[in-house]
């Protein structure tokens, strides 16, 4: 290849706005780090780190709480860098893990719209939010998990674009990297393979690549049951962790629906701990002292389907419609050095660059699903990307309402690339629609 070549394939290159998008949201990511601490570590950060350096899934060893992929995340930060300041490691990992998923993150708009303003506002949007940059700061697993969904998107989009054996089976490869990441996207394994199942009746041409999705599911669903093995060999429980009864544990309590069980006395003492102003989480240390796992299983059991707890759902249903889906606790949790994080306006930048609640977003899939359902009928086709996209938020939604006592939006943060992806396409078929008229 000549220079001149050489010298046009470099102009042409430099010419695509994709560059100078990942070097503005680059620029506008490391303003904000230098803006915060470098790492910020709360009580769960402790539990992943104590993982990371005590726990070997090798060695058959499996931790209560946690599951591992993340805590492997910081153990291979500490193979690389040593293990002084590891939380501040961790995060600078993070932030430069960050910059690949925003390449990624194009692609997946790319593959939905080929519209460049479209493509680069969604972009921009994704690379700039504080509500997904400041969890790279974080010693969580938040910034993996929205790695993790980007990435899901971009194999998932691109198997209904172009359907591959590669594609279908590195699916079901994900969906068990981010279960074993955080254990609430379970979720996610039924979807998927309710979407095999459709795709094998409904597109009968793509019936071998659909199997091996199915496969690869199954291959997940193994190794999940292999990991629960382990938990109960260690532990006695049969479960990827303890984590799924704490949180109903804490969701009685808060909804009041603890009044019905038939344990008097444990009644008597949430009742006594409240009348102490004590909150949820100190209750449930009381309980846990107090109290057998059984007995408070018993309790969940016998009180969270009472209208009690039902019409705590509908309020709690209510309130976070009231929400941004971007706004979350890392506002208060003192990111600033001075603990001052208001002053910084993160919260006021958030509100202008994605302003939308969950009530927003409620109305958008209910109107998804009619025209789903329209167009079942009317084509006897499913709109794979659009139900892809209504499915996985909305089953989001009603995991944090049904299943997280407090930190809805936090448990949200995986699903905002989603949100991104799927207004994105929204805005290019309306803009295509109006176009044909």
């Amino acid at each position: 290849m000549d220079a001149t070549k050489i010298k046009n394939k470099l102009v042409e290159f430099l010419k695509q706005p994709f560059i100078y998008i990942i070097i503005i949201c680059t620029i506008f990511q490391f303003k904000m780090y230098s803006t915060v601490r470098e790492s910020l570590q709360v009580e769960d950060s402790k539990t992943y780190i104590g993982y990371a350096l005590n726990t070997s899934i090798l060695r058959g060893e499996v931790d209560e709480n946690r599951t591992p992929v993340y805590p492997y995340f910081i153990k291979i930060v500490k193979k690389l860098c040593g293990e002084e300041n590891l939380a501040n490691n961790v995060a600078n990992a993070q932030k430069i893990l960050f910059i690949a998923i925003v390449i990624l993150f194009y692609l997946c708009v790319n593959s939905l719209t080929k519209n460049k303003i479209i493509i680069s506002l969604a972009t921009l949007i994704f690379g700039i939010s504080p509500s997904i940059i400041l969890w790279n700061v974080s010693i969580l697993t938040e910034a993996i998990s929205i790695a993790e969904m980007v990435i899901l998107a971009l194999l998932t989009i691109r198997y209904l674009k172009k359907p591959s054996y590669i594609l279908s089976g590195s699916i079901g490869i994900m969906i068990l990297a981010m279960i074993m990441t955080r254990p609430a996207f379970i979720y996610i394994l039924p979807i998927y393979l309710l979407f095999w199942i459709l795709k094998f009746f409904f597109d009968k041409e793509e019936k071998r690549k659909v199997i091996v999705g199915i496969v690869s599911c199954m291959i997940c669903i193994c190794a999940l049951l292999g990991y629960c093995t382990l938990m109960n060999n260690q532990y006695g429980k049969f479960s990827l962790t303890r984590i799924s009864n704490l949180n109903n544990v804490l969701s009685v309590v808060k909804s009041g629906a603890y009044k019905k069980s038939s344990n008097e006395q444990m009644v008597k003492v949430i009742d006594e701990e409240y009348s102490q102003n004590k909150n949820i989480w100190e209750i449930n240390d009381v309980l846990n002292e107090k109290f057998t796992e059984e007995e408070l299983k018993e309790l969940t059991k016998t009180t969270l389907k009472t209208p009690e707890h039902l019409k705590f759902l509908v309020k709690k249903t209510i309130y976070v419609g009231t929400l941004n889906i971007g706004i979350n606790y890392i506002d208060r949790s003192g990111l600033a050095e001075d603990g001052s994080f208001y002053k910084l306006s993160y919260k006021n930048i958030e509100e202008v660059i994605l302003p939308v609640n969950f009530a927003i977003l409620y109305a958008i899939l209910a109107c998804s699903i009619i025209y789903l359902i329209f167009n079942l009928f009317k084509s006897k086709k499913i709109d794979w990307i659009v139900a892809f996209f209504t499915i996985l938020i909305s089953a989001n939604i009603l995991t944090l309402i049904v299943g997280a006592p407090e930190e809805e939006q936090r448990l949200f943060a995986a699903s905002i690339p989603l949100v991104i992806l799927y207004i994105a396409y929204i805005a290019e078929k309306i803009i295509e629609k109006r176009k044909k008229e």
